[in-house]
């Protein structure tokens, strides 16, 4: 079984998606500024999306891991290879709805790495060896 986690890594995990969200809100806002209305849209999708895929990922995987190992390593590899499979159909929607705004989709579902990004650095800044 495994050991739960600390208050702060909670609060992380749980900030995430929000900041994932408030990203793509961000970069919509200027899509839409600087484009038109359904690309800052496309955009601010492709955020919730990618907070709302987190959320799932989160969710699923301390499903897995309170599991036995060998049970764990089948419904893991299930649980992801269908959220691969849900995210090509979400991005084939995309292409057959309207492929010129693909990219703008991507850029939103894309926030994630930014967000993760910052956390990392703020995560490094609060480890004890940078606290003199």
């Amino acid at each position: 079984m495994q050991a739960p986690l600390d208050p702060l890594e909670e609060r992380v995990l749980g900030r995430i998606p929000w900041e994932i969200a408030a990203a793509a809100a961000l970069l919509g806002l200027g899509a839409f500024l600087l484009f038109d209305v359904p690309t800052g849209l496309f955009v601010l999708a492709g955020g919730l999306v990618s907070a709302a895929s987190f959320v799932g990922m989160k969710k699923s995987l301390t499903l897995v891991l309170l599991k036995e190992k060998r049970k764990a390593v089948r419904s893991g590899m299930l649980l992801f290879g269908l959220r691969i499979l849900l995210i090509l159909l979400v991005f084939s929607i995309i292409i057959l709805i309207s492929p010129r705004r693909l990219l703008a989709f991507v850029a939103g579902f894309s926030t994630v790495v930014p967000v993760f990004l910052i956390e990392a650095v703020r995560a490094i800044f609060r480890t004890k060896p940078w606290n003199n």
